[in-house]
């Protein structure tokens, strides 16, 4: 069984939402997949989206509010088993 037939609608129709930006967060913004990743997977309330914690960065390097350097886990070597990725709901139709 694929991942996306793993999804119930309830989980397709809500990354759905966050991607195209129909989602808010608890302040009234929208959500958006993930800077790191593109997926969708959980998020902290109030942080900025490239402060979102997410398993795929392996090290990020600050300088005060801003990213200088990020480096990422190798494809296949990070959990990503909580994330919705776009092609898993979405079809060619979307």
């Amino acid at each position: 069984m694929s991942r996306r037939e793993q999804l119930n609608r309830e989980e397709r129709e809500f990354a759905q939402r966050v991607l195209r930006g129909l989602e808010m967060d608890r302040n009234g913004k929208p959500r958006s997949g993930c800077v790191h990743c593109t997926g969708v997977h959980s998020v902290v309330d109030g942080l900025p989206p490239w402060r979102q914690p997410c398993r795929r960065v392996k090290k990020i390097t600050w300088s005060g509010d801003d990213v200088v350097e990020v480096e990422y886990w190798p494809d296949g070597k990070w959990n990503d088993d909580d994330v919705i990725f776009p092609d898993e709901v979405f079809g060619e139709d979307d």
